[in-house]
């Protein structure tokens, strides 16, 4: 895929400012897809409303070389790894949330990821993948946390093999209470790693906790495990697996047809679904969380290969998911029943306050118009930025009446903010 093009651009738009009211706590959306459970909704976001959010209007942007692939919150600071000076070797940069203003960059590697990565903080420490290089000059695939106020590295974790095919990350990270977990694979063999194992480190040093072997390379789904409701929800070898978030044992699995590839897993309150490829086709499902029992399934309709899956968004009762087809299919989650669809996206969705916020809207597929807002009760489109194509779609943030979108185009570079005016009422 295609990076974006160096843009540098600066801009701050008149009449619009960044704060948050007196004595309010500022809201954080700690890693990709917000929590751990991968629900993608900030509960806490009063300030943005579908009455004034087509009052929204560019705050800043700034440049990140080549394109964001992802990307965090943490209060007064934007956490966004690119791809780096040669568009191929991902950077970690802090960003100031209110001026756009970059605190520090650090070059992180890659881990081999690519789109499918994933970042996180907490415990005063920034978590990305990242890469080194072996005794041989072969790159390697890590995790690595950073220090929050300086981009210094605490720790990492990797197993290289001097060898070819190196070790690498094999499924990204996601945080839960002071644990990052992530799957990895041993360098060796045929086919780019020997083993498969997911791991769970301590947030704080890095320490290993514990370990699951889900088998040879190529067992462990390229997908970020879901955490929720003390389970460790993930796919290997054609099966969903859960697992205790505790010690790695082993709970349930469910079988899915073959081909099971690149699953997207959202959960909460109890139950946990998945956006897969089964047997070639795209199809949406619900589980018991502690037991694996299906609840239900929905059929969106042909899978392209390779393509990808992302978790859905989980708000007020409804469970928007952006298909292969570049649509939005919003499902209530407890019978799997389509309340609405046909919004276009590129990137997963974003919920906060009854407003639904995607990246690559109408057009779809790369061509769209970048950000797009819409009524989360039934899609209706309410703002649009204007952004010309990008070809990245990591998922919008929004928190703290303010939405901050990767790859905006020309309009706004490649981290952009927007808020509302002076003068809109905002509640």
């Amino acid at each position: 895929m295609a990076g974006l093009s160096k843009m540098g651009i600066w801009l701050v738009a008149t009449g619009v400012a960044i704060g948050t009211p007196a004595n309010a706590a500022q809201v954080i959306w700690q890693q990709t897809y917000h929590d751990s459970g991968h629900t993608s909704d900030n509960p806490h976001e009063s300030i943005l409303t579908t009455a004034n959010v087509p009052n929204l209007q560019v705050a800043w942007g700034q440049d990140v070389t080549c394109g964001v692939l992802n990307f965090a919150l943490d209060e007064s600071t934007i956490y966004a790894q690119g791809q780096g000076s040669d568009c191929n070797t991902p950077d970690l940069e802090a960003i100031d949330a209110a001026t756009g203003a970059k605190k520090w960059t650090v070059t992180a590697g890659g881990d081999g990821l690519y789109l499918q990565g994933t970042i996180a903080e907490g415990n005063g420490l920034v978590f990305a993948g990242c890469g080194f290089k072996d005794t041989g000059s072969i790159n390697y695939g890590a995790v690595c946390a950073y220090r929050k106020i300086n981009g210094k590295l605490a720790w990492q974790f990797s197993n290289p093999c001097n060898c070819q095919p190196e070790s690498g990350v094999v499924a990204p990270l996601v945080y839960s209470n002071s644990v990052v977990y992530f799957g990895y694979g041993n360098g060796g063999g045929t086919c780019g790693g020997d083993t498969n194992y997911l791991v769970a480190a301590d947030a704080k040093t890095g320490a290993v906790l514990w370990t699951y072997v889900t088998g040879g390379c190529g067992s462990l789904d390229g997908a970020a495990p879901a955490v929720a409701d003390g389970h460790v929800y993930f796919e290997a070898n054609d099966n969903l697996v859960a697992l205790s978030q505790t010690d790695g044992s082993f709970l349930w699995s469910v079988p899915f047809g073959g081909g099971s590839i690149e699953m997207g897993l959202t959960a909460r309150n109890g139950a946990v679904y998945d956006n897969v490829d089964n047997n070639g086709a795209e199809q949406i499902a619900a589980f018991d969380g502690a037991t694996g029992t299906p609840r239900w399934t929905f059929n969106i309709g042909n899978f392209n290969p390779g393509s990808g899956t992302a978790p859905g968004a989980l708000a007020n009762g409804l469970l928007y998911v952006t298909g292969i087809d570049h649509q939005i299919y919003a499902l209530h989650a407890s019978s799997g029943k389509l309340k609405w669809s046909g919004a276009a996206a590129s990137s997963s969705a974003a919920v906060a306050n009854g407003v639904l916020y995607v990246d690559g809207g109408p057009g779809g597929g790369g061509s769209g118009t970048g950000a797009t807002a819409y009524a989360a009760s039934n899609g209706a489109n309410l703002w649009e930025s204007g952004s010309d194509r990008t070809t990245i779609f990591p998922p919008p943030i929004v928190a703290n009446g303010v939405l901050y979108v990767a790859n905006g185009g020309s309009s706004c570079s490649n981290m952009c903010a927007y808020a509302l005016p002076a003068g809109v009422v905002q509640r």
